[in-house]
């Protein structure tokens, strides 16, 4: 309490003494009390603190630095040397004989929150014990250190650039902070393995030391993963088939075209998304990867949405297919606002009204396709395409295709089969 400290560095110092490293101890708080000893050029930088305890060491026995980094700053060097000399005599603690590799521990007990671990496959990107991040400049020899402990860092960003550290040991971690760790299970959802991940992790507050596979897992966690995979993956990932998005869009276009739209449920993309624990949940049951789902009855888990008698409905006021004229059944698309049926003009020869769907609230959008399968016209009103488009349409197509069957009145002559 009466060390002339910041109580981080009075706490390590004690903290050293204890097993004889009190020495480097007072090397580290003196570094760390006043401005740095190495001044840079520009662009260049290292902040291992390391290389100024070493540069210490050597001024205390008047011999020339081994390492050429930067330049002494002669001044600041005077000071932190009377600084720890001052704290030595204080403590009456003898100067250091155990070089610079218990820094790292050292700064540890003093900044337990800034012990940091390389982020994986990624030189000077960290992770801090206290959950935030860091960086150091990925060229200087520290940002290759597994774990470090970040001395000084500038300021409370949550990526903070680390100005002072040292390497520390995981070994060293588990010899000394061991009584601050715990193994924490965790069921998450894996993107790159596109599967669950089923892990326990040895914890140093916000850091992960080791992790070991979990072979038992609750049934109900390990789902909420799986449903978590599937939100980030996009519902696209579930063996959809075309008769599955047409059902889809059968039933959204019912809530759209309904006045008791409440009764038909959203099925979108994004409230399925939304509402996956419910739907899906049920369907998944022992499913711990993407490929799984495969195997899955999506079929069953989207008609669950709707009762028995309302897939009856269903299937009477939005209809997959429809009975023309020729006596084809062709389908009804439902992919936009306003359903089309696409069939060529002479299927249609002898209907005089535009068919409907939805007990007749709904007229369709027509498609009238030439014998080649183009659109030759696009219309909701069918009487009045053949009243008035009808004679140009058939000059034009009787021309580029004169083997086929253009009758003058197509609302009374024998109906076209193919």
């Amino acid at each position: 309490a009466n060390l002339p400290l910041h109580p981080r560095l009075a706490h390590m110092v004690l903290m050293a003494e204890s097993v004889g490293a009190g020495g480097l101890a007072c090397d580290l708080a003196a570094l760390l009390s006043e401005r740095d000893i190495l001044r840079f050029g520009p662009g260049e930088r290292e902040a291992d603190l390391r290389l100024r305890l070493e540069l210490l060491a050597q001024r205390r026995k008047g011999q020339p630095p081994h390492r050429a980094v930067g330049s002494a700053d002669q001044g600041a060097c005077r000071r932190v040397r009377q600084v720890a000399k001052n704290l030595r005599r204080k403590l009456r603690i003898r100067e250091s004989s155990h070089g610079d590799k218990m820094a790292g521990l050292l700064l540890a007990w003093a900044y337990p929150d800034r012990i940091a671990q390389r982020r994986k496959g990624d030189r000077g990107r960290f992770r801090l014990s206290g959950g935030r991040g860091a960086f150091l400049d990925p060229a200087e020899p520290l940002a290759a250190a597994d774990y470090l402990v970040a001395a000084t860092l500038d300021g409370d960003r949550r990526e903070a650039r680390i100005f002072l550290g040292a390497a520390i040991d995981v070994s060293d971690l588990h010899d000394r902070f061991a009584s601050q760790m715990q193994w924490v299970a965790r069921v998450d959802w894996d993107a790159a393995r596109k599967a669950v991940l089923a892990e326990r992790c040895l914890m140093l507050k916000a850091l992960c030391l080791k992790t070991e596979p979990l072979t038992i897992i609750d049934a109900e966690t390990r789902k909420m993963a799986l449903l978590k995979g599937i939100r980030l993956e996009g519902l696209d990932c579930l063996p959809w088939t075309k008769s599955l998005r047409i059902w889809q869009a059968r039933v959204l276009f019912l809530r759209r075209c309904l006045a008791e739209q409440g009764e038909w449920p959203d099925v979108s993309d994004a409230a399925l998304a939304d509402t996956l624990d419910s739907w899906l949940g049920p369907y998944i049951d022992g499913f711990s990867r993407l490929k799984d789902l495969e195997k899955l009855n999506l079929a069953a888990a989207l008609h669950g949405h709707l009762p028995w008698s309302q897939q009856q409905r269903l299937e009477r006021l939005a209809p997959t297919h429809l009975v023309v004229p020729s006596g084809s059944r062709r389908p009804i698309d439902y992919g936009g606002e306003i359903p089309v049926l696409a069939v060529r003009i002479q299927e249609m020869f002898g209907a005089r009204v535009t068919p409907t769907i939805a007990e007749g609230r709904q007229v369709l959008l027509m498609h009238l396709l030439s014998p080649a399968g183009r659109p030759a016209q696009i219309t909701q009103d069918l009487a009045g395409f053949w009243e008035n488009s009808y004679p140009d349409v058939k000059k034009e197509l009787q021309g580029r295709y004169p083997k086929h069957f253009w009758p003058d009145d197509p609302l009374n002559c024998l109906l076209y089969t193919s």
